[in-house]
């Protein structure tokens, strides 16, 4: 992964507003969601993705990257689409859920990436 990218959201702040009931809380804590994202978002096109240069050369690693970066655009425009309806007082638990899915999803796949990139190999040659 590129040095200067920073982490995905760690969903647990959403978890405990969403047990929280609370929908002051839960707006707020969509929004840094969505701000975390937007960044790690931002991050991850500038600085080049989510690989160093030199396993651009592995086509599988590429491709879940690929597929990783969509994730995290599909996860951003939904955290937004939650705190919008969030904003207006609608109730978006089962959004949120999804989006809590989508999260640890993305966290989990990023690091597996790494991991992948890190042993050298191409574990997942048959993506």
């Amino acid at each position: 992964m590129t040095t200067t990218l920073r982490p995905p959201p760690d969903p647990r702040s959403l978890e405990d507003a969403l047990r929280a009931g609370e929908p002051q809380r839960l707006g707020r804590a969509l929004a840094n969601v969505e701000r975390h994202l937007r960044e790690h978002h931002r991050d991850a096109h500038q600085g080049g993705g989510l690989l160093e240069e030199s396993d651009r050369t592995r086509p599988a690693l590429e491709r879940r990257e690929d597929r990783l970066l969509e994730e995290m655009g599909c996860l951003l425009r939904r955290a937004g689409q939650l705190r919008r309806r969030s904003e207006r007082g609608a109730a978006p638990d089962g959004g949120v859920r999804e989006l809590l899915a989508g999260l640890r999803r993305l966290r989990a796949g990023e690091a597996e990436l790494a991991q992948e990139a890190a042993l050298g190999g191409d574990l997942g040659a048959g993506d």
